[in-house]
Formats: structure tokens, C-alpha cells, sequence
């Protein structure tokens, strides 16, 4: 059934307030002294006719992309403003849904003190689908000192095409009086509804009942509803109770696969054709794979702390062997293992089995009934996890991730389901945010050494940067369930000019210990290796010299001797240490050093790293009686005096030290 689209209009929603007594004040855009775009765009900008609060944007020519940005006059602010509503109405060729943080390619509201220095910015997302003007209004509190503001309109993405416009218009900034009631927002819905099944499977009952519930952030149109078998068509009978749908199907459920589709629309228009799958038989009982509460992993009830890398294949330098290959990564420390065209080739989860190490392999296919997955999970306890999206983001919807991520669950049940994507940890709302609850297990692709020269001096601000986003937006959109944090850091080099080189072996050591120091629940790093350049072999990961590869394992071995340890649960965590001397905070205003205190056994452990690409000193907190420990790796002994050690750090520095027996 295909599912109309109803006027976007419908779906705005607004709370109106009691009106205030303030005056709007018509918004002045100035077309070309103040619009800017980069080299690659080629845009005609338009005032509107009269009082000029509108502008039209046309993309006259594009090259790979097209941004933009359309910045007002200043506007006072009076005197006694306490908070302020920003109303516009607009229209663009193409559906407004991803609007993310650019730097100046935004939509933008900024506010300066009385001698023109900018206080503050505070961006707003105008999400709505093409087609008519849509109308919005953002309100907000005026932040103290404030005495002019600008709006600004902008965009890096969505990207416009050649012919495509955006028409802002009747664009009004009200100021409002202190202790006034600030308006309520006016948005629109752009998320399409959710539908989650609310029933266990596998189950051998074929009479099982199988239930459906719809959310949705608006109404749901009810008539739109449909359920129906995916692969012979049949519309399946349903009763509904509320948002509930329970299925009637006449007859019991044949012992097999299930796959069905469930079509749905709510009142705005927004559409989900939902793909979804069950299974009538016996629960696999080969493996028990659960997070714990902090998100460790645990197999069978005991906790593992996987130490993996991407793209296990086989190479000359491996004697196109996987077994060659998996013993080789075993004796590195590395216990967990991916392969991209051979993910599911008998050959590798054999080696991976024989030597007693893991993987997570593909499960795109899950919500359409995949056998294979059913199979193995009967009989290889070598699988740890579904892998149900790779640069997900770019490729599948929440309500796509929500299908596979309960397909693993109703045709296994026994693993647990894990994603990769670029978090954009620096964005208001990371890439992540919307997925969080739709897998176990989240791996941040952290591939922060960009530049041509060495070192990348932020690299490791932001890879910090990104665990800590990943790390709260798990928490507040979790559900209330554990999610586990599995980095996956840079050891190539891409064909591109965004990765130009490969990381140094300080970089990538120094970035590998920061993911840890900041929540990782395991480590994984991108990738093995093997790119055939001109007839020539070229590898661009971990095996690529003989001198990277040493480096590599020298990290991974490590890794894995500090296992046991970073599975034990965190303890509370000393103050942040004091830098004395060199560079005291990173580009995002967080301190240069970074500290993980663990405790196994009778010692305790001190895990830092210097974010700055320059030496630093520091003073290290770690609530410790006075007396002296060891620098592991570096044949010395540190002093605690006072309950700190003052140490000092190269650039991109690691110390890890122990204390106790």
C-alpha cells in the first residue's frame, strides 16, 4: 500500500502561551555583504521586496558541496529583556531533516554585550519536509549582558542541488519583558512512528500470540495501518487495542521463520514500513552473551573485554591462511575479530573458533528472516555479536535499526547486537543520539588524525571528545538499559584527502589509551590491512610494515595484560589533575591530562595520557597512601607524596602505573 503524504502543515505543533505584551521586530537580511559560501558553492541570494525580512536562496552551480549562510543586521535588545521568540516561516526543494553543526553553516541566533563582543550562541534546527511553507517560532531566555542580537540562516547540510532554493520570509525577533511568559515553540513533526514487537521469540508455540505496538511523537492515522505476510503478500488480520495490534491469523504459525511487514502512517505524514520477524522453534543454547550494568560484556556469565580489529583477510604476508592469520592476532592479544567479504566464510569462523577467539559478523538481513543466522546460532559460540550497521547513520533509519536489532533478538536471542558509525561527538546532537536504543553495543568510528603533518595536535581532544558525548547520550537515551562503548581507533590510511597519512605509533598509542581512560568497554581498531595499488601491494593498516606491526602488537599486548583490569568495575574517581606546566586544556576547555583509576586485586592501577602534542607536567590525584609504585613498560619508579604524583608527559604521552603487591 503506498502511503500518501498529508500537507506538512498538519504537522506543526504549538502550545500557545498567554500573549505578552512585546513588540516584534521585523528581521533585516543583507544579501551579498554578508552571505558567504565556500569555493565550491555558487548560490544567488535575494532580499525580499519591502522590509527586507526574507531572502531566497537559489544554488546557480554546485562542485562536491553547497553551503551557506544568510546573517541579519544587528538588532537591539532592550533594556529589562528577559527572554525573546524567534518566528519565521520556510520553504525549501528538498526535505529539511538533517541539519547539523558546520561553524558558521547554520542556523544560528548570536548575542553581544554593549561593546559588540559576541556572549553567546544558541543554534536552531528548523526540521520540516519539502514541499510548502511551514511555519516556527524558537523561544528562549536572553542571556544576561546581552544587548544586540543577529540571526543567522544556514545550512551544510542538507546540501543544496543546482536549481534547488530556500525561501525564508516574515521573519520577526520579539523581545521579551522580564517576567513575562517566554511563547512555546512551534516545531513540526518530522519522525515517522515506531513500531517494536512486544512478544518473546524464539518460542516453539505455533499458536503464540504476536503483538505490535505503534509509538509515535504525534497521531497516528489508524485507517493507514496495514500487516501483512512479506513474502506471499497475504494481509494478516489484526485487532487493535489502543496503540497495541494484536495479529489473527486464523491459524497457528507453521515451526519456521516468520517475516512480515507492517505499514504504517501517522497524521503529518511521516511513513514506516516496518519489516519484522519471528521465529517458531527452540531457543539456541550454545552461548549466553549479556552486558552488565556498566556495560561489560559478559559470555556465559564471565566478563570479556574485547580487543578486536576490522578486516581480517587473507594476504601474502599471511599465507592467504586464516588460520595463519587468527594465530598471529591471538598471540598479539587481540581476541576479537571481523571480516568483511569472508565475515561468514566457513574458513575464518573456523580459525576464529579453533583458537578460541571471537567476532562479530554481519546480520543486515535479519528483519527479513535469515537462516543463517539461526543456524549458526544453534551450534558457533564463537559469534559474539550481530553486527546490524556500519556508518549506520548514512544508511539506515532508526526505524531500520530498531527491525534488525529485534530480528537478532527473535531469531537468536542468546548474543547481543552492536553498530558503527562516525559520532560527530562535536555536533549538538551526535549521529548517535537517535539509534542509542536500537543496539547493545555502539562503536565509534574515532578517526581523528586528518591532517598531512605530524603530529595531528587534536587528534586526541577529539577522540576525547567523542567518548564523552557517545558515553552521556548512552546513558540519557538508553532506556535505562546498559550500552557498551566499543571505539574503534585509526590505524590506516585512506585514499582520500580527508586521512592524507598513516598515524605515527605515538598517535595511535595515544589515541588507543584515551578511548579506554574515557569509558571504552572494549577497543577495536580499523584496520588489518591490504590495498593493491598498480600492481603493487600496499597495506593500509596494523600489518603494513614490519615496523607498524611491532608497534601495533606492543600496544595490543599491553591491552590485554591490562584486561583484567579495566573489567573491574570503576571505582569513584580522585579530582582532575593539575597541569603545572605546559599546555593546561585541550581545544574543547577539557584538561590536558586524563585519568582512569582502577583497582584489581590488592593493587590499584592509574591510567593517563597527555592530550597536548607537547610535553607537559602534571600533578596526578589517585587518593593513595604516600610511598612509591612503578611506571609499567618504563623501568622506573614514580613517588606519591601528599596522595599525587607529579610526572611529566611527552607530547601524546602514556603512563600507566601500579601500586600495591
Amino acid at each position: 500500500m503506498k502511503l500518501a503524504r498529508i500537507g506538512i502543515a498538519i504537522g506543526c505543533m504549538a502550545v500557545l502561551m498567554p500573549t505578552v505584551s512585546a513588540k516584534a521586530i521585523k528581521v533585516r537580511f543583507v544579501s551579498e555583504s554578508q552571505r558567504s559560501a565556500n569555493s565550491n558553492t555558487k548560490i544567488s541570494v535575494e532580499a525580499e521586496s519591502g522590509d527586507g525580512n526574507g531572502f531566497e536562496v537559489t544554488c546557480i552551480s554546485t562542485n562536491y558541496s553547497t553551503v551557506w549562510c544568510i546573517t541579519s543586521d544587528r538588532i537591539d535588545v532592550p533594556a529589562g529583556t528577559g527572554g525573546y521568540s524567534l518566528d519565521f516561516e520556510i520553504f525549501a526543494d528538498r526535505d529539511w531533516r538533517k541539519c547539523r553543526w558546520y561553524g558558521p553553516w547554520d542556523n544560528v541566533i548570536t548575542w553581544y554585550d554593549d561593546k559588540g563582543e559576541r556572549l553567546s550562541v544558541q543554534p536552531f534546527e528548523p526540521a520540516f519536509h519539502k514541499q510548502s511553507f511551514v511555519r516556527f517560532r524558537f523561544s528562549g531566555e536572553v542571556p544576561k549582558k546581552a544587548a544586540s542580537v543577529t540571526v543567522g540562516f544556514g545550512a551544510g547540510s542538507p546540501r543544496l542541488r543546482f536549481g534547488e532554493k530556500v525561501i525564508v520570509r516574515n521573519t520577526e525577533f520579539t523581545p521579551i519583558p522580564q517576567g513575562d511568559a517566554i511563547p512555546a515553540k512551534i516545531v513540526c513533526d518530522v519522525t515517522p512512528p515506531l513500531v517494536y514487537s512486544r512478544f518473546g521469540s524464539p518460542s516453539p508455540d505455533p499458536s503464540q500470540t504476536v503483538k505490535y505496538e505503534v509509538v509515535d511523537d504525534g497521531e497516528i492515522d489508524w485507517d493507514s495501518v496495514t500487516v501483512s505476510n512479506a513474502v506471499t503478500k497475504a494481509v494478516v488480520p489484526f485487532a487493535r487495542n489502543g496503540n497495541m495490534l494484536t495479529l489473527q491469523p486464523g491459524r497457528p504459525w507453521p515451526s519456521s521463520i516468520q517475516a512480515l511487514t507492517v505499514s504504517v502512517c501517522d497524521k503529518a505524514g511521516n511513513a514506516t514500513l516496518s519489516h519484522k520477524t519471528f521465529l517458531v522453534g527452540d531457543r539456541p543454547t550454545s552461548i549466553s552473551v549479556q552486558l552488565r550494568d556498566d556495560g561489560m560484556a559478559l559470555v556465559d556469565g564471565k566478563p570479556f573485554f574485547p580487543i578486536g580489529l576490522y578486516s581480517v583477510a587473507r594476504h601474502e604476508f599471511n599465507g592467504f591462511d586464516f588460520d595463519r592469520a587468527v594465530g598471529n592476532l591471538k598471540r598479539a592479544g587481540v581476541n576479537f575479530l571481523h571480516s568483511y567479504g569472508d565475515g561468514r566464510n566457513d574458513g575464518f569462523l573456523n580459525a576464529v573458533a579453533k583458537h578460541g577467539l571471537m567476532s562479530f559478523t554481519y546480520a543486515f538481513d535479519a528483519a527479513r528472516g535469515d537462516g543463517w543466522i539461526v543456524e549458526k546460532a544453534k551450534k558457533d559460540r564463537s559469534i559474539l555479536a550481530w553486527y546490524t550497521g556500519d556508518d549506520t547513520s548514512a544508511h539506515v533509519t532508526p526505524s531500520e535499526l530498531l527491525d534488525r536489532d529485534e530480528a537478532v533478538r527473535m531469531l537468536d536471542g542468546t548474543r547481543i547486537s552492536c553498530q558503527a558509525d562516525g559520532p560527530c561527538g562535536y555536533l549538538r546532537k551526535s549521529l548517535y543520539q537517535p539509534y542509542v536504543a536500537f543496539s547493545d553495543v555502539y562503536m565509534p568510528e574515532l578517526y581523528h588524525v586528518r591532517t598531512s603533518t605530524y603530529p595531528d595536535k587534536d587528534c586526541i581532544a577529539e577522540v576525547i571528545c567523542d567518548m564523552e558525548k557517545v558515553r552521556e547520550e548512552a546513558v540519557k537515551y538508553g532506556c535505562g538499559k546498559p550500552r557498551a562503548i566499543w571505539p574503534i581507533l585509526q590505524t590506516f590510511h585512506g585514499n582520500f584527502k580527508v586521512w592524507p597519512r598513516y598515524p605515527t605509533s605515538d598517535e595511535v598509542y595515544g589515541t588507543s589509551f584515551a578511548a579506554l581512560i574515557h569509558g571504552g568497554n572494549g577497543i577495536i581498531w580499523f584496520k588489518y590491512g591490504g590495498e593493491i595499488v598498480t600492481g603493487k601491494s600496499r597495506y593500509s593498516g596494523a600489518f603494513r610494515t614490519a615496523e607498524t606491526w611491532t608497534a601495533f602488537t606492543n600496544l595490543t599486548t599491553r591491552i590485554s595484560f591490562l584486561s583484567p583490569i579495566l573489567l573491574e568495575r570503576t571505582p569513584e574517581q580522585p579530582a582532575k589533575p593539575e597541569v603545572l606546566e605546559g599546555e593546561k586544556t585541550d581545544k574543547y576547555g577539557r584538561g590536558s591530562v586524563s585519568v582512569l583509576v582502577k583497582k584489581h586485586g590488592d593493587s590499584t592501577y592509574v591510567l593517563t595520557v597527555n592530550s597536548s602534542c607537547r610535553e607537559v607536567k602534571a600533578r596526578i590525584f589517585a587518593s593513595l597512601p604516600d610511598g612509591e609504585g612503578v611506571a609499567l613498560w618504563e623501568g622506573r619508579r614514580v613517588k606519591v607524596s601528599g596522595g599525587a604524583i607529579e610526572d611529566v608527559f611527552k607530547g601524546f604521552g602514556v603512563h600507566v602505573y601500579r601500586f600495591g603487591n
